[in-house]
């Protein structure tokens, strides 16, 4: 809802959402992918649906703004509860360990007083998950204040955020992230062909995982950075740069990481991990003709290693992953050069680019091809039992490349009585390679893709049916699995309605993988335990005042 009345602006919202467990057209968990990974070959599955995928949220915001002739300032509040259930995986308590009382079992006929032991959340136990977010927001701006200065401004965000890991309904690892942002710009035009920024932004956060299994040590992290854009534009050239310098540090409050109940050997941290990153944007944009613009940009850019990558060590349940962190990182370095052209017509238009990206010390995560055992806390290199088993994923560096392109092709086919017939034609692809050390293929990668759209709107209504083709990705990275192709049909529409002077109301329909296909995307860390949805709709309403 918004609400204003002279120099004041209220905005006020809320939203509910409860869903069931998401359906599939086959079965949740790719048991080729079990037997290869982790040996098992008998397992709990399930068709037509993932068990434990059901989720509830809600939220609310509310926000004031003050509005004057050349400036404003306004803050808002933000807060969102989630409760949902991770995908099971081939897990459950393993009946061969079962402290003797799997010796009276058989002769049992009345669970009664077992429902503990033997009961459906101790055999095969659901992760869910508990978050809550909290966001505060201010911003302020000064236009024009002096001669030269077009823009003052200054932001500031407060995060405050946490999700609990349940297992069994009892909690096992809760991860919590306070963090700050604050950001003052001033835009400038000091001479009539040149136009730029110059900018300070500072971030202060403090983040942990701790429970049962300590995955990340309360740490606190600082940034400062100073940066500037500047634009000249001379005829038909613009021409663009930046600089960006970073000063930033990490304060681990525990002197070593230890694996409880591991043989492995304590790693010690140090008090503190300092990383400075210089980062440069070059761009030459040229319009060949009126319609046609050419775009030719280079950019170097360096980024410091975030906290779950220096320090993370334990079970990630969230993505049914065991991760080890890596405090030997060092900074990774990007060297990208990106060519586009972007052709607009009156009833078509066209945009073309393609990249090529050099990326010293890339920073990912390597599938180990072992296994951790939650229950049984023992890394192997298969699962020996119905125990719970994730993978184990290590921060590592290597030297990697990029190589891809975006296309988008627009066209306006007839302008009908009822609306623009409208025809769009869209592919992307990336193949992502390391050059040296590994010499594999960089994991979790997009396939080609590509496909067609047809629209029709107007000024009240829109519609559109589109078509995306998914190849197999035949790259998958070291220990992970090829995906297959996939059709993905959509259709969406949405009508909007005038209310008087005082709302505004949409009525909107979806209608995602109408062909009911199994997909499983291969950027995701869960796609062998949950396929996206399969054929489903959604109908909605969505008002303004």
């Amino acid at each position: 809802m918004n609400l204003g009345k002279d120099w004041l602006a209220f905005n006020l919202g809320g939203f509910y959402r409860n869903r069931g467990d998401i359906r599939i057209p086959g079965k949740a968990i790719d048991e080729h992918f079990i037997a290869q990974q982790y040996g098992l070959t008998d397992i709990q599955n399930s068709s037509g649906k993932i068990p434990n995928t059901d989720s509830e949220s809600n939220g609310g915001f509310a926000g004031i703004s003050w509005l004057g002739d050349t400036a404003m300032a306004g803050m808002s509040i933000s807060h969102v509860d989630n409760r949902y259930g991770v995908p099971r995986g081939s897990h459950g308590l393993d009946p061969n360990h079962l402290g003797g009382l799997e010796l009276i079992l058989p002769k049992l006929n009345d669970l009664t007083g077992f429902e503990d032991i033997f009961g459906p959340q101790a055999l095969f136990p659901n992760i869910r998950l508990a978050m809550r977010q909290t966001r505060y927001d201010f911003k302020s701006e000064w236009y024009e204040p002096i001669r030269g200065i077009e823009r003052i401004g200054f932001r500031y965000g407060l995060v405050d955020y946490q999700h609990t890991e349940i297992q069994g309904g009892l909690p096992f690892t809760k991860f919590k992230n306070e963090a700050g942002e604050g950001r003052f710009e001033i835009d400038h035009r000091f001479f009539p062909r040149l136009t730029g920024t110059f900018g300070v932004q500072w971030i202060g956060r403090n983040f942990s995982a701790l429970g049962v299994e300590t995955f990340v040590p309360e740490t606190k992290q600082h940034s400062l950075g100073f940066y500037t854009t500047q634009q000249y534009t001379w005829n038909r050239w613009i021409v663009s740069g930046g600089v960006r310098i970073e000063q930033s540090r990490v304060n681990p409050k525990a002197s070593e990481l230890r694996l409880r109940g591991s043989a492995l050997p304590p790693i010690p941290l140090p008090d503190e991990l300092k990383y400075r990153t210089t980062s440069f944007s070059s761009s030459l944009q040229r319009n060949l003709v009126d319609d046609l613009t050419m775009t030719i940009s280079f950019n170097q850019g360096k980024r410091s290693p975030d906290i779950q990558e220096l320090l993370s060590l334990g079970p990630h349940l969230s993505i049914r992953s065991f991760d080890i962190g890596n405090v030997q990182l060092k900074n990774e370095t990007m060297n990208m050069v990106d060519l586009g052209f972007d052709w607009k017509k009156e009833r078509f238009s066209l945009r073309v680019n393609g990249y090529y990206n050099r990326t010293d010390d890339f920073i990912f995560q390597r599938n180990t091809g072992l296994v951790y055992e939650i229950d049984n806390e023992v890394i192997r290199q298969q699962c020996v039992s119905k125990a719970e088993c994730v993978s184990i994923f290590a921060y590592d560096q290597q030297d990697a490349e990029f190589i891809g392109y975006e296309s988008e092709f627009g066209a306006t086919l007839y302008k009908l009585p009822q609306g623009d017939l409208l025809l769009t034609l869209f592919s992307d692809y990336v193949r992502g390679r390391f050059v040296r050390g590994m010499h594999g293929d960089v994991p979790r990668m997009p396939p080609l893709r590509y496909g067609i759209e047809l629209g029709l709107d107007n000024s009240r209504w829109n519609s559109a049916l589109r078509y995306t083709r998914a190849e197999e990705q035949h790259h998958p990275g070291e220990n992970e699995t090829i995906t297959k192709g996939y059709h993905l049909l959509t259709v969406s529409a949405d009508y909007q309605m005038k209310m008087g002077k005082w709302a505004d109301v949409w009525l909107f329909a979806k209608g995602t993988n109408l062909l009911n296909e199994e997909i499983r995307s291969s950027v995701s860390f869960l796609r062998n335990f949950a396929p996206e949805p399969g054929r489903s709709f959604v109908l909605g309403l969505r008002a303004t005042f």
